[in-house]
């Protein structure tokens, strides 16, 4: 699969001021967490230029169906993609893995250097995507780690 031409884009706020500002506070059981929750782990990634910069949101059709993948990191080198994150703010997703429709497909259809990653608001765990093994972890947890990672390696 290779980069197509944009058919959409999503838009990211990088500070939460911003949207608290135009559109008042949100609470956890909020609706706009998950777009927030999404915001942050990009917001996180892009401290760091060169590894921001492998990271897309992928989005496709398959037999009718728009199928998405939050985050993708595809290699610089063969422009294929090294692992997949999905944005979530449930803990139902052990529940409802048919929601991860495009993380299925995607890892389905290319070997990725790592499960993909389903974050939940508290859930840590694994399950099976129709053969598919998925790993889960609280967004606030991956966010600090994407941030510790960063560091680490930046000096």
């Amino acid at each position: 699969m290779r980069l197509q031409r944009a058919r959409s884009v999503k838009v990211y706020l990088t500070n939460p001021s911003v949207r608290a500002a135009l559109f008042g506070c949100v609470g956890a059981e909020d609706r706009a967490m998950g777009n927030l929750a999404e915001t942050a782990a990009w917001s996180q990634s892009r401290h760091d230029t060169s590894a921001s910069l492998s990271l897309h949101c992928a989005r496709w059709k398959a037999r009718r169906q728009d199928l998405e993948v939050d985050i993708v990191s595809l290699d610089p080198r063969t422009q294929k993609p090294r692992f997949a994150v999905e944005i979530k703010w449930s803990d139902r997703i052990p529940r409802q893995l048919q929601e991860l429709r495009g993380t299925k497909a995607l890892a389905r259809r290319h070997p990725l250097a790592r499960r993909p990653l389903v974050t939940a608001r508290t859930w840590t765990g694994t399950a099976d995507l129709d053969g598919v093994p998925v790993e889960s972890a609280p967004v606030a947890l991956h966010c600090y780690t994407i941030a510790r990672n960063l560091l680490r390696f930046r000096t």
